[in-house]
């Protein structure tokens, strides 16, 4: 039965449990997604509905607690509550008496609480139980996740989580762990990292301390490594280029020191912020920020980037000549550092260059002007006082032909008159247009009732 993307209203109620012959035994999915039905779920529906397979209610307006008799739902095996306004705590028995559930999704609710034991089922693949307010420790339920053998993503981001990680925390097959957005402490613990399995990380905007666990470099198959927004520190070290398959890494916010792997130059970053990821969607909220002292000359190698931002740092020294192999950026902001010296010439080859932004530096003598850079403005220079820009063309990003010539006496004043003149006229024939129709549809019946 498929109901969802609809407009449906009201509540949704079921008959009573004594009239077991309108009892639904041979519905196995039940699709209410997508509506606008709002109240309580029926208490009776686990039992109203015995050998459900799936079940959606996301994207109501179903609120109060989830009914303690989908907790005896032996055969349901997908349960989406996301996008709802459920409250309370999670059932305590709910997952030993699902024993066939393998996904779980509740995210955006008002879930309370410490989170929910997996004890007695050993079928979950993904849960997702982001924007949430669950609370406190999780040590005791992630240790129970070792017996998880088949989980391939866990999403507890945007809670109240605290506390730190355990180390036993064993995942083998993970392709998504999420726990951005809590209170979490400590160290990133090794047996975390230890399956070659896992796509996704982001554990960003925590307080981890400490520095990468060595065990992620030996995640081959990783793809997304999100930090960002903790307390990290070291330097990173150049085993990170290993990841021959990472696309996206966040080390922003933290407190590394030294300086920038060089060996980045190699290393295929590819674009990919939204992606898919086992059947729901990863959109990671992404900024990087390096903490050196002079730019890497190998940035220059990285032939296919399109936007480059290292705005708000400390960083010193010129801007790298090499950046002119640089063909495909469209985007570069070194705003807000204490770069000093000239503006390459060589830049000026750079055709697809639309956003040049150096204010807030110690630049010195003249900025380019052939090319991109004859469109730039002083919005891209101001802050540095012993640079200098011309003005001959700057701000047009395309030749226009000069202006009309204003007739004789002709001034702005008499413009401004004739655009408001311009304004009544044209309110005055839409005026007349729309009651010319009202007046032809009164005339004639047969077009009036078309």
């Amino acid at each position: 039965m498929f109901l969802s993307h609809n407009s449906f209203v009201g509540s949704f109620e079921l008959p009573l449990d004594d009239d077991q012959s309108q009892h639904m035994n041979q519905l196995y999915t039940l699709d209410i997604s997508n509506n606008l039905i709002q109240g309580l779920l029926p208490t009776n529906i686990g039992f109203f509905f015995p050998f459900l397979h799936n079940l959606y209610v996301s994207s109501n307006m179903f609120g109060g607690p989830i009914p303690s008799s989908i907790g005896e739902m032996s055969t349901l095996t997908f349960l989406d509550l996301s996008n709802n306004s459920f409250s309370g705590n999670f059932p305590k028995h709910f997952f030993n008496g699902c024993i066939s559930l393998q996904t779980i999704a509740m995210d955006n609710n008002k879930f309370t609480g410490t989170f929910p034991s997996f004890v007695g089922n050993l079928n979950l693949t993904r849960i997702t139980a982001s924007r949430n307010n669950f609370q406190g420790e999780i040590r005791e339920e992630m240790c129970e996740l070792n017996q998880l053998v088949s989980l391939l993503a866990l999403d507890l981001s945007y809670n109240n989580f605290s506390g730190e990680l355990p180390s036993c925390m064993n995942i083998p097959s993970a392709g998504l762990i999420n726990l951005q957005g809590n209170c979490l402490t400590g160290t990133i613990p090794e047996a975390l990292l230890n399956s070659s399995a896992r796509m996704a990380i982001d554990m960003s905007n925590n307080k981890f301390v400490g520095t990468i666990p060595e065990s992620v470099y030996r995640l081959q198959n990783l793809m997304f490594l999100l930090l960002g927004g903790n307390q990290l520190q070291g330097q990173i070290p150049d085993q990170i280029c290993k990841l021959r398959y990472l696309k996206i890494l966040d080390l922003s916010r933290n407190n590394f020191t030294g300086s920038v792997p060089s060996c980045f130059n190699s290393t295929a970053f590819a674009p990919g912020i939204h992606s898919r990821w086992f059947g729901f969607l990863f959109s990671p909220s992404l900024g990087f920020t390096i903490k050196v002292d002079r730019i890497p000359h190998q940035i220059g190698d990285l032939s296919g980037l399109h936007a480059l931002n290292l705005s708000h740092n400390h960083l010193k020294g010129p801007i790298p000549t090499s950046f002119h192999n640089l063909q495909s950026i469209e985007s570069v902001d070194l705003s807000n550092n204490s770069l000093s010296g000239e503006i390459p010439l060589q830049l000026e080859d750079l055709h697809y260059l639309e956003v040049f932004n150096v204010c807030y530096n110690n630049l010195s003598g003249k900025a380019p002007n052939q090319g991109q850079f004859g469109t730039f403005d002083e919005s891209s220079y101001r802050g540095n006082p012993y640079l200098n820009w011309g003005d001959s063309n700057r701000g047009n990003a395309t030749h226009l032909p000069p202006p009309s010539s204003l007739p004789s006496g002709g001034d702005n004043d008499n413009s401004a008159i004739d655009f408001t003149s311009f304004c009544w006229s044209f309110a005055a024939t839409f005026v007349t247009v729309v009651l010319a129709f009202v007046t032809i549809l009164w005339i004639n019946p047969y077009w009036r009732r078309e």
